[in-house]
C-alpha cells in the first residue's frame, strides 16, 4: 500500500485526501451536532464527542503519514514558544478577522452556505448553540489544517514551497464551495496560513489561529454582534486595521530581529 501511495502523483493524492479523508470527518461532525439538536438536550454535549473524534483523527493522521525531516509536523504544541510564535499567532488571527470583515463589506456573502449554517443555530439556546459552535470551530481548525497544511502540503514535497502554497490554497478554497467573488480572499488567507506553517514546521500556530477566528466569527454572527449586510464604515476601518496590524505581526513573528547585548540574532 505504501508503494502505491508513493506512486500516485501529488494532484491525485490531493483529490483522494479530500474525498476519502476530509469529507467523511466533516459529515460526521455535522451529524453529531444535528443529533444533539434532535435529542432536544439542554446542553451541547456534542462538543465532547467532537473532541474525541478529532483526537482520533489526529492520531490516525500521524500514524498514516510518516513525517520526514523537512515536513510540517502535526502537533498541537506551538514549536519553541517565544514572542515570535505568539506574534505569528496574533498576526494570523488579526489578518483573518480583517479579511472576513472586508470580504463581507466588498462582496455579497448573504447567500453563502456557511452563513446559512451559522444562522441555523440562532433558534437554539446559548447552552446548546455555543458548545456546538465551538465544536465546529475546533473541527475546522483541526481537520482543515491537518489535511491541507499538514498531509497535503507534505505530500507535494516534490514541488517548491510557493507552488505547494498555491495548489493547497486552490484546493482549500474550492473545498468550501464559495461564490466566485470570495475565492481570492480565501486563496490569500490560505497562502498566509501555509507560509506560517512552513516557517514554523508545525501546524500549531495556524491550527489555533484558525480555531480562534472561526469561534469569534461564529459567536459574533450567532449573537448578532455582526450582521452581514448591515456593516458600516466602522467595520471597513476595523477590517483594514486588523489586516495591516496582522501582517506586521506576522512579519515580525516570521522574520523578526532579536537584539541581545552580545550579538544580533535573526529569527529564522
Amino acid at each position: 500500500m505504501k508503494n502505491i501511495w508513493q506512486n500516485i502523483p501529488p494532484w491525485g493524492k490531493a483529490l483522494l485526501l479530500i474525498l476519502v479523508w476530509l469529507y467523511p470527518i466533516v459529515v460526521l461532525v455535522r451529524t453529531i451536532s444535528q443529533y444533539n439538536v434532535r435529542t432536544e438536550s439542554t446542553f451541547g454535549w456534542g462538543l465532547f464527542v467532537i473532541v474525541v473524534v478529532l483526537f482520533f483523527y489526529w492520531k490516525v493522521a500521524k500514524k498514516c503519514n510518516p513525517i520526514k525531516e523537512d515536513d510540517i509536523r502535526f502537533t498541537f504544541i506551538i514549536h519553541e514558544p517565544s514572542r515570535y510564535e505568539w506574534s505569528s499567532l496574533l498576526g494570523v488571527v488579526f489578518t483573518m478577522l480583517g479579511a472576513f470583515l472586508l470580504s463581507a463589506l466588498i462582496f455579497d456573502t448573504t447567500t453563502t452556505n456557511q452563513l446559512a449554517f451559522i444562522n441555523s443555530f440562532k433558534s437554539l439556546t446559548p447552552m446548546v448553540a455555543i458548545p456546538l459552535l465551538a465544536g465546529h470551530a475546533l473541527a475546522a481548525g483541526v481537520v482543515e489544517e491537518i489535511t491541507f497544511r499538514g498531509i497535503l502540503h507534505n505530500a507535494m514535497r516534490s514541488y517548491t514551497a510557493w507552488v505547494r502554497y498555491m495548489l493547497v490554497a486552490v484546493l482549500f478554497t474550492f473545498m468550501h464551495f464559495l461564490p466566485m467573488p470570495l475565492l481570492i480572499p480565501y486563496i490569500l488567507v490560505s497562502l498566509l496560513l501555509s507560509h506560517v506553517a512552513e516557517k514554523n514546521k508545525s501546524i500549531g500556530v495556524v491550527l489555533y489561529a484558525h480555531f480562534i477566528v472561526d469561534l469569534v466569527i461564529f459567536l459574533c454572527l450567532y449573537e448578532d454582534v455582526i450582521i452581514i449586510g448591515q456593516l458600516t464604515s466602522f467595520h471597513l476601518v476595523l477590517g483594514l486595521s486588523f489586516v495591516l496590524s496582522g501582517l506586521v505581526l506576522c512579519f515580525y513573528g516570521l522574520y523578526g530581529v532579536q537584539i541581545k547585548p552580545s550579538k544580533l540574532s535573526i529569527h529564522p
